[in-house]
């Protein structure tokens, strides 16, 4: 090749790598979850895929949020098909199988709803159906002898409860209360709730050098965006109002 052609050859990679966009090089970085209204809508919007749009977004990364069933979540996490989950709580099976941000992401209640007419005598004394999402780990303050009734959403557990099929639901009392507001003909004044426990919620990533990388970027993100008041923000827009910007001060 003489030195005037290898010349254009030259000038013209060049140029095809200028017109090569610059996010076409970055990192994408999934992050999947069960739709859980206000906190991860399947249009991509809510609470915790807004912060973590915010911290896994810029010039060499880009967010992806995947809208899938809660078990099937955690498999495409250990299976390597994600890149991490919203979130969930620790348990000791978990922590051999994810590596954990150490910040939380939030925290919720958790506890049994029933209608109205229906009573509650402890969980010794429970007759009837118990219905939660699959893939849950209730196992911290339900028996592990309770049947269940294993749900795909918390819009089936509404429907199964008001239609008698199950006599409880075992949920996050926020989650309850999201997904009530989508649901037709449905008052919160219409059910009774006993909470049982309040835990924090993290994300988590998988057990490989990019998971653990993932993790504290996380958490120096979460400190961010605390501090400089987009979690205010964020939180402000879904109108929750107890938020994580407490543990940054």
């Amino acid at each position: 090749m003489n030195t005037s052609l290898r010349g254009f050859v030259k000038k013209c990679l060049l140029v095809i790598l200028l017109c090569i966009p610059v996010n076409s090089y970055a990192e994408k970085v999934v992050i999947c979850s069960a739709e859980f209204p206000g906190f991860t809508n399947k249009d991509g919007s809510g609470y915790y895929w807004d912060i973590l749009r915010e911290i896994f977004t810029s010039d060499d990364m880009k967010f992806e949020s995947a809208s899938i069933p809660f078990g099937r979540c955690l498999i495409s996490l250990e299976q390597g098909k994600v890149d991490g989950v919203a979130a969930f709580f620790k348990t000791a099976k978990r922590m051999k199988k994810f590596t954990y941000a150490k910040s939380r992401i939030h925290f919720s209640s958790y506890g049994l709803f029933y209608l109205k007419h229906s009573e509650f005598n402890g969980l010794e004394n429970i007759q009837g159906r118990v219905g939660k999402v699959r893939g849950y780990d209730f196992s911290t303050w339900l028996p592990a002898t309770m049947k269940f009734e294993l749900l795909n959403d918390p819009e089936q557990g509404i429907k199964m409860l008001n239609a008698g099929r199950i006599k409880y639901y075992a949920e996050d009392a926020a989650d309850f209360e999201f997904t009530l507001k989508r649901s037709p003909r449905a008052r919160l004044s219409d059910y009774n709730r006993t909470i049982f426990l309040t835990k924090d919620l993290f994300s988590a990533f998988s057990k490989t050098k990019k998971g653990q990388r993932l993790a504290n970027k996380f958490d120096r993100g979460l400190a961010r965006l605390a501090r400089s008041g987009v979690i205010q923000e964020i939180s402000d827009n879904y109108e929750i109002k107890k938020t994580v910007v407490q543990d940054f001060k």
